[in-house]
């Protein structure tokens, strides 16, 4: 048994009980470490995890030479009834909320491992949309201007955009106050962030009547580019580039 494994069992907590959700979380995360193809011989190795009836299991699971995913489908059919299969379909995937401070891709992760495990017959594409359907609010909100995702790999790739606009929005929050206190709190004041390639971050505080331009310079040129505030009752902003300017 390789070190590798071994620390991952180790990190596995033992089955606190025989209820159907504490089975599946346990057996959930063992699927995943089997998935990385450290072991033929998982079962073996997870019996001091596991206790009573669940423990007789799968000994006689061992007995009979059963393998890895024929042990699951009578794991299923031992201590899942109908209605309690049923159910966890529904919690942990159709109706499976989304929480704020969970990581996305750890929620993602976990609405397809206790789909697969549990043996939901839905298509990649209904997964993904329940996903979606179920993300938190602040989410769902900024997804939705970005394309459907329609597979599992397009949703991961629609989430790193999420987050990415998120930590640009965290990062400009933080710009914010900054800016406020340097500019005396007026309650008139106004101001954007461009970024680019070629243009760093450049922060435009505007006035109504006046402009006021405070500028970083680009991290490898050194330059700034040139920021105009045309006259008028709405701000428009226009950038120069970085490299053209003087």
């Amino acid at each position: 048994m390789t070190s590798a494994l071994v620390e991952l069992l180790r990190q596995v907590p033992p089955l606190p009980s025989e209820e159907p959700e504490t089975i599946l979380r346990l057996f959930t995360r063992l699927e995943e470490i089997h998935g990385l193809g450290l072991t033929d011989d998982i079962v073996t190795r997870i019996l001091p995890l596991i206790l009573g009836g669940v423990l007789t299991f799968l000994g006689d699971c061992l007995n009979k030479g059963v393998s890895w995913e024929q042990c699951k489908t009578r794991l299923l059919d031992e201590f899942f009834p109908h209605f309690v299969h049923e159910k966890l379909i529904w919690d942990l995937t159709v109706c499976n909320f989304h929480e704020a401070a969970q990581s996305l891709h750890t929620y993602i992760d976990q609405v397809f491992t206790a789909a697969s495990f549990l043996g939901y017959n839905a298509t990649e594409q209904q997964l993904v949309d329940h996903i979606v359907m179920n993300f938190h609010p602040t989410i769902l909100a900024q997804a939705a201007f970005l394309e459907r995702p329609r597979s599992r790999k397009k949703l991961y790739r629609a989430v790193g955009l999420t987050e990415e606009k998120f930590s640009f929005m965290k990062e400009r929050q933080q710009i914010q106050p900054a800016v406020s206190a340097s500019s005396g709190g007026d309650p008139r004041l106004s101001w954007h962030v461009l970024t680019g390639p070629n243009v760093g971050i450049v922060v435009i505080l505007g006035i109504p009547g006046a402009t006021a331009t405070r500028r970083q310079p680009h991290r490898e040129t050194g330059s700034c580019p040139e920021v105009v505030r045309p006259p008028g009752e709405s701000p428009k902003w226009i950038s120069k580039n970085c490299r053209d300017a003087p």
